[in-house]
């Protein structure tokens, strides 16, 4: 993905049916740059995904990710920090389709843990929540609910890094 505000290369391989059995495999590498009101970004990282389908509608996963981050703040110092975490999620899955849902529901919860035993510069833990719920109306117009939660909060006395937070606005809100 290359823009203006934000450019991003990555690198994933997922096998959904690892083994001959429903397990979830993959790994990702990637670069990113960020350019955010008052600061910019800069980070490349890796991260290996293991993970579970079960029952028809329910999927499992635990993804250990390491990121090193330059922070350029418009007025300060540069800085560097790396992070390493571990993000369990869970998510139901209804829809019909994939790519162009009429009717179903899917939810998700996700979580980051990062730094203590881990290690890392950051310390601290984010968790997620989002659903979405489609509806058919009439013919062929759909009706699509949607909702976001999301909160983050430091460890061990640290801040929680400005790029990790979260901000209102942009495609998704």
């Amino acid at each position: 993905q290359i823009g203006s505000i934000s450019t991003r290369y990555q690198l994933s391989f997922t096998e959904p049916y690892f083994l001959h059995r429903p397990i979830t495999a993959g790994f990702s590498i990637y670069q990113r740059d960020t350019d955010y009101v008052g600061f910019t970004t800069s980070g490349s990282g890796a991260s290996a995904t293991l993970g579970r389908r079960f029952l028809n509608f329910h999927n499992t996963s635990v993804t250990l990710a390491h990121e090193n981050t330059i922070f350029n703040p418009s007025t300060g110092a540069r800085t560097t920090t790396n992070t390493n975490s571990i993000r369990p999620f869970y998510s139901y899955d209804t829809r019909n389709n994939f790519f162009r849902p009429s009717r179903g529901f899917q939810f998700f919860l996700a979580g980051e843990y990062a730094g203590g035993a881990l290690g890392g510069q950051n310390s601290y833990v984010k968790t997620q929540a989002e659903f979405q719920y489609f509806i058919r109306m009439f013919k062929r117009t759909f009706l699509a609910m949607h909702g976001e939660w999301g909160y983050v909060w430091p460890l061990q006395g640290d801040l929680v890094p400005t790029y990790e937070r979260f901000f209102l606005g942009g495609e998704r809100s």
